[in-house]
């Protein structure tokens, strides 16, 4: 089955027009065919991507996860979904998250993998800020908690003095009332303090 001239065209409009990366692959991650917005990704040129090998383009443990996906990809037919980190010279580190399903050409025999690449930098940043925020909100919680346990001390332990001395204030002996009185002035004042 050969397609016809505009589908082909219409395919490749699609195919370099995307804001995501669009490529194919062999099992092994070769690069057969990109678009503009992959080889951005990768930060690369177009003319040394053919023929690269995806992974090595990537932090090396996410290289070996996805070569990993790739093979069950290629096995299964499953769809998988990658995140992984660009590898940088220099600069900020880049976090992509990548789609891999097998590919489909009615004209042609032999099978080929697609990957979709997408620049979730943005979504892994606010991710940490937000996981930061939780701990700081964490840790708050737990002063709050501590604040409130010591307070909850100092407040009970002049309570049951001045208690305990108006009891004796009371029903005491009457010699001591004046120490009885001097104390629960002593706590009054430990607990305005």
């Amino acid at each position: 089955y050969q397609a016809p001239q505009q589908d082909q065209h219409d395919y490749q409009t699609v195919f370099q027009s995307s804001p995501l990366g669009v490529g194919t692959l062999t099992a092994a991650g070769e690069i057969l065919l990109f678009n503009s917005a992959l080889a951005s990704l990768l930060q690369n040129s177009s003319q040394d991507l053919a023929g690269r090998v995806l992974p090595e383009f990537l932090v090396e443990a996410d290289g070996r996860r996805l070569v990993h996906a790739l093979e069950d990809v290629d096995i299964t037919g499953q769809r998988r979904q990658v995140d992984a980190r660009i590898r940088s010279g220099a600069g900020a580190e880049r976090h992509v998250r990548i789609s891999l399903s097998k590919g489909y050409k009615p004209w042609q025999t032999g099978g080929s993998l697609v990957a979709i690449m997408e620049d979730v930098t943005a979504l892994k940043i606010l991710e940490q800020e937000r996981v930061e925020h939780l701990m700081r909100l964490q840790e708050l919680d737990k002063l709050k908690s501590r604040f409130v346990s010591n307070v909850s001390h100092e407040l009970r332990t002049p309570l049951a003095v001045i208690k305990l001395y108006a009891t004796l204030t009371r029903k005491g002996r009457p010699e001591k009332q004046a120490f009885y009185l001097q104390t629960i002035e002593q706590e009054t004042h430990r607990l305005e303090t």
